[in-house]
Formats: structure tokens, C-alpha cells, sequence
């Protein structure tokens, strides 16, 4: 094509590239500008690109999968190795078991109290591993009056929550159970619960300011889910406990504590 023709198309699509129908109608079948199209090179180096790319999100995604199932397979054989260790301990002894076996005719309601058909079932209470303290200090829990104060929940709390630490009971040192214990003396005597420290072989008590002191046992009782600890030290913040029988239905009553973890 030459003369005006092509100065037309030129002036019109200068780039050559692909015409619109109107100029293919006002030439009718004479021969258009060819589109450009990419050269061999160029869509070579294209595939070769989407390729890399499409290998390096294989890559990637065979990495999190892998990552994933080591880590979900870690947490499986802590969880099963904890369970082989509480196992283990149940078949040593360690659930409680009667020591004195009562005639079969026998019956908690042949005691006038529950608590000595408890004490001929329990002689002592197996379960804890954790390393004794001293016993035989005469140590006891004295119990309060009924003073007549009226204390709002506020008030409660400020005398109460210094000598409430979180217990931390591990096994093998590492941390197994959590719980809250109450500080009754001020040479660090605890009361807390028995099934915060079953099955344990150590423990430790944490006050609100973060200061840890380690935790020996005094005693423990599976019946009545008691166990008195120790921590070595003086001056600690005690609680002043009162008596149940002063207690009446419809009381209020306060729970601090944090037994849901440190």
C-alpha cells in the first residue's frame, strides 16, 4: 500500500497496531497493517517466569504443611507422654486407695460423724510426690469469731488478697496444674486444694507483687480435698479465716483466687 492510503493509516494508528472495523470498511479488501505480535523470545521468557513463580508457591506451600504437621505432631506426644506419666503414677499407687478396708456391712451412717468413717477409710492420702516439710511443729489454723463487722466485697478483697498466691504444681519441672492457695500463718503455712497437686512432684506459690517461693508438703487429703503446704520464710501475709458454724443459708460469699492459670 502506498501514496495516501498509507500516510492516512500512519497519521490514524501510528503504533500499526490492530485496525477498527471502520478502516477495514473504507478499504474494503485492501491489505491492512499486520498486528504486531511478540516474538518467540519473549513468550519463552514469560513461561519460564510463570514457572519459577508457580514452583516457588509449591515450594512454599510444601514448607507450611510440613511446619504444621511437626508442630501438631510435637504438641501430640507432649500431650500422650503427660498422659503415660499420670497413667503411671495411677498403677504405683497414686489414686486413693483405701489402706484400712471397712466390712462390707459397714456404713457412714454408723458414725455420728462422716468425718471419722472418712478417717478409718483414709489413713493418709497417696498421690503427691512433692518433697515433705517439717511436721510436728504444732502449728494450727486458729479460726475468728463472729466480730459484727460489716466488710462490703472492697473490703474483703484489700484484707484478703495479699496472702491469696497462685499455686503452680509441675511434673518433671515443667508446669502441670494451676490453682490458688491461702497463706494462714506468717511463717508461710498454705491451705489449698488436693487435686491442684496430685499426681505432682513440685510446686511453687506466686504472690500478686511476682515474688515465687518454693512449696514443700505438710499433708494432703484426698477425701476432703486439703492439703497444707510450706514455704520457708517469715513475715508473709496471712488471711484470717472464721467458722463455718456461723455460717447461714443465704450468706454472701466472696471467691478470690485465679485458678485458671499463672
Amino acid at each position: 500500500m502506498t501514496g495516501p492510503d498509507r500516510d492516512l493509516i500512519r497519521d490514524w494508528y501510528p503504533g500499526g497496531g490492530p485496525q477498527p472495523a471502520e478502516l477495514a470498511e473504507w478499504y474494503g479488501e485492501r491489505e491492512l497493517p499486520p498486528t504486531p505480535e511478540e516474538s518467540p523470545a519473549d513468550t519463552a521468557a514469560e513461561e519460564r517466569t510463570l514457572r519459577r513463580k508457580l514452583r516457588r508457591s509449591r515450594i512454599f506451600a510444601a514448607t507450611l504443611c510440613v511446619v504444621l504437621l511437626a508442630s501438631a505432631c510435637l504438641t501430640t506426644l507432649q500431650y500422650l507422654r503427660r498422659v503415660r506419666q499420670r497413667a503411671a503414677a495411677e498403677m504405683q499407687g497414686m489414686l486413693p486407695v483405701p489402706s484400712t478396708l471397712l466390712p462390707d456391712d459397714e456404713t457412714p451412717e454408723q458414725y455420728d460423724d462422716f468425718r471419722d468413717y472418712f478417717a478409718n477409710y483414709f489413713s493418709h492420702s497417696d498421690g503427691v510426690s512433692i518433697p515433705p516439710a517439717q511436721t510436728g511443729t504444732g502449728v494450727t489454723l486458729p479460726l475468728w469469731g463472729d466480730t459484727g463487722l460489716e466488710l462490703s466485697l472492697q473490703d474483703i478483697y484489700t484484707l484478703v488478697s495479699p496472702a491469696v498466691v497462685g499455686i503452680t504444681a509441675t511434673l518433671d519441672g515443667e508446669p502441670y496444674s494451676w490453682g490458688t492457695g491461702v497463706v494462714f500463718t506468717e511463717d508461710g503455712y498454705i491451705i489449698t486444694n488436693t487435686h491442684i497437686i496430685s499426681g505432682c512432684d513440685g510446686a511453687k506459690a506466686a504472690f500478686p507483687d511476682g515474688s515465687e517461693f518454693e512449696l514443700r508438703l505438710v499433708g494432703s487429703d484426698i477425701a476432703s480435698d486439703i492439703s497444707v503446704l510450706k514455704m520457708d520464710g517469715q513475715g508473709f501475709p496471712y488471711a484470717a479465716f472464721g467458722s463455718s458454724d456461723d455460717l447461714q443459708v443465704g450468706d454472701w460469699v466472696a471467691a478470690i483466687g485465679n485458678p485458671l492459670g499463672e
